[in-house]
């Protein structure tokens, strides 16, 4: 069985990581000096790059793109983890350095997301179930009202029920999330801002 091992490497304002066998791991440093990069690591210039961030609680470094796009990079060993991390720090000319705990809403955006979606779905499907149960007759072409017509079919005690363990789910995970925040630090693109 080949053994493999992680190896982050950075030349000329590119990061590369990857893994790579152990069995030739010499070879492969020595050609990395040479400028000669294996073709099986992923490849990340810093110009791609809007920020890094680095938790206190984490084991990955993270790179962002954009708002949708992001890179990690997972190292199991702080040491290491903050080496690499303050290597970035200081090549990354263009980035500003901050050490902030991140806002409520930009770290748990996904679970608020998640809340209130299943707070909406649950009222208009709680509201389709009355009228249901009252004998009106409820049909639609739309695939997403047919969804909370189809929930509402369950009845409005069923829905209650469906909905309350979606909601405490959602709640969950927004405390969970909430309770890891820590003091993150960030390099920044300097025309950059993170929400």
């Amino acid at each position: 069985m080949k053994k493999e091992k992680k190896i982050v490497f950075v030349k000329d304002e590119i990061i590369y990581f990857g893994k790579i066998d152990t069995s030739n791991e010499i070879e492969i440093i020595n050609n990395l000096n040479k400028g000669i990069i294996p073709k099986k690591l992923f490849s990340l210039p810093f110009s791609y790059i809007k920020s890094v961030e680095l938790a206190s609680n984490s084991n990955k470094i993270l790179f962002k793109f954009n708002e949708s796009s992001e890179e990690e990079i997972i190292v199991l060993e702080e040491k290491i983890r903050d080496e690499i991390f303050e290597y970035l720090k200081n090549e990354m000319t263009d980035f500003e350095y901050e050490l902030k705990i991140p806002s409520l809403i930009s770290y748990t955006k996904a679970q608020l997301f998640a809340i209130l979606f299943s707070i909406g779905f649950f009222f208009l499907s709680y509201t389709a179930a009355i009228k249901l149960e009252s004998g009106e007759v409820l049909h639609s072409k739309r695939k997403i009202t047919s969804l909370i017509y189809t929930i509402a079919s369950i009845g409005s005690e069923n829905v209650i029920k469906l909905f309350s363990v979606l909601i405490l789910i959602a709640i969950l995970s927004f405390i969970l999330k909430f309770r890891k925040r820590t003091e993150t630090a960030f390099l920044l693109r300097m025309k950059y801002n993170i929400s």
